[in-house]
């Protein structure tokens, strides 16, 4: 079992100092929710509030890098031969899990709206036997990756590796993905991970190298040709 974790992901609902934001009030606004309910998302900030949001939230405002994503690894051949489990790692340093088999929206517009009820509630979605479908762990990233033989984090300057050797044998294995569109890793991601890897010499999008490291993951263990 393959344990993918997108690290920093770029989801939060906007902090109280943004919340007289002309953007973010029209936002609400128009979709009749309180400002703090909403996504911190570029999609509707504009001007002079995205710069103010670029310079003071880094790494916050992107949560279409964690739909596409999440999109990868959840249609992946890997996820639907329920070999890999994945888990989503917040800018704010929450944990939550998606369940085996969970399918997400296509829509961004409803992937972004469900991302705030699930920021809000802590879960959201229930399959047939009434699970949720994303769930917070009552887990740091540290306790998460804490069983496992090894943890690797795909970052665009660690060393250069063939994706085919990147997944050492039998080893219980974490690979670390960032799931935001700027910035530098946390210090609690740095301090979970047991080593660095790179699978191309430029950089890739996260959803890109999601989908190489788990087809090759696939293969490794028999799954695909």
């Amino acid at each position: 079992m393959l344990t993918l974790l997108l690290v920093d992901s770029s989801i939060a609902l906007v902090p109280r100092e943004l919340l007289s934001l002309r953007s973010i009030i029209r936002e609400a606004s128009r979709r009749r929710k309180e400002p703090s309910e909403l996504l911190l998302d570029a999609d509707y900030l504009g001007g002079s509030d995205l710069e103010r949001v670029r310079r003071r939230f880094p790494k916050a405002y992107r949560p279409d890098v964690v739909h596409r994503s999440v999109l990868a690894a959840m249609d992946s051949p890997a996820a639907r031969a329920g070999v890999v489990d994945v888990y989503l790692h917040t800018v704010e340093g929450r944990v939550f899990h998606i369940r085996r088999g969970t399918r997400p929206p296509r829509s961004y517009r409803r992937f972004r709206g469900l991302m705030e009820i699930l920021l809000r509630d802590g879960r959201v979605g229930r399959d047939e036997r009434g699970f949720p479908l994303i769930s917070e762990v009552n887990l740091s990233l540290g306790e998460v990756v804490r069983g496992l033989d090894v943890v690797i984090l795909m970052r665009e300057d660690g060393p250069l590796v063939d994706p085919r050797d990147l997944l050492p044998g039998d080893l219980e294995v974490g690979i670390m993905v960032g799931g935001f569109h700027r910035g530098e890793f946390s210090e609690e991601v740095l301090g979970s991970r047991d080593s660095d890897a790179s699978i191309y010499p430029e950089a890739l999008s996260s959803s890109t190298v999601i989908s190489i490291v788990l087809w090759e993951y696939l293969r490794s263990v028999g799954g695909a040709p």
